[in-house]
């Protein structure tokens, strides 16, 4: 309702807030999709927004950081056209939480990476399935980044899983690299992360990305976990 007023939007605008972990803005994308599928004359303005706060001296604190986007989902896409299947996995896990009575979030950070890989597998699964896609598919991947190094840490689980025993970390790094400058700058931005990735990949790759394919994944600590993908429009650097 902030952005609402802010933005001077009208007020037939339907305003709500949706929150899950980091990945309560990748639940916002999917819900807007199906909008825009019900009434392609609509369009719906996404906001991601969040900061990250760990104690002082903690091992969260270096990566604790804040960061937003904005996008807009409509029936004539010009960045990225998002295919329609993607897949989950939810679990009840306390990997992460910040309790009522306090300011800072507390992290249990070796079994969150174990929750974020489980989960990373398990909706890349469920993706193949519905999509009939491989990894050789995505030729670009970004991931919601904690800290910079995950991503590595999830492209070589999904090269593993597709039967690469030993993959080439150079080949695995080069589907991922450009989409982690600006999280050395930002840090973590939560739910802005994994689009703060996208935003560096577009702007950072020197290759035409159109019609590339881009494989997204999405991990919110408790936890819930998306992976879906899109293909890059022929004009998306205009």
């Amino acid at each position: 309702i902030y952005v609402q007023h802010l933005l001077e939007l009208p007020p037939n605008c339907r305003s709500f807030e949706i929150t899950q972990a980091c990945c309560g803005s990748a639940a916002a994308l999917q819900m807007a999709l199906a909008i825009v599928a019900q009434n392609p004359r609509k369009r719906v303005l996404i906001v991601a927004s969040d900061e990250a706060r760990y104690g002082l001296n903690t091992p969260g604190e270096p990566t604790q950081g804040a960061g937003a986007i904005a996008m807009v989902v409509s029936a004539t896409p010009r960045l990225i056209v998002l295919d329609p299947e993607s897949g989950s996995y939810t679990e009840d896990v306390m990997d992460f939480w910040r309790p009522n009575y306090l300011d800072e979030a507390l992290v249990d950070g070796k079994f969150s990476m174990q929750m974020y890989i489980k989960a990373l597998e398990a909706s890349w699964n469920e993706y193949r399935r519905e999509s009939g896609r491989g990894y050789e598919d995505c030729h670009y991947f970004c991931f919601h980044l904690p800290f910079t190094k995950m991503a590595l840490k999830a492209n070589l689980a999904l090269a593993r899983m597709s039967g690469m025993a030993e993959p080439d970390e150079a080949l695995v790094t080069a589907r991922h690299a450009d989409s982690l400058h600006y999280n050395r700058v930002t840090g973590n931005s939560y739910t802005a992360s994994l689009y703060v990735g996208l935003a560096s990949l577009l702007e950072n790759v020197s290759a035409n990305l159109a019609g590339r394919r881009i494989g997204m994944f999405s991990y919110g600590s408790g936890c819930m976990a998306s992976f879906f993908s899109g293909v890059i429009c022929e004009d998306y650097r205009r």
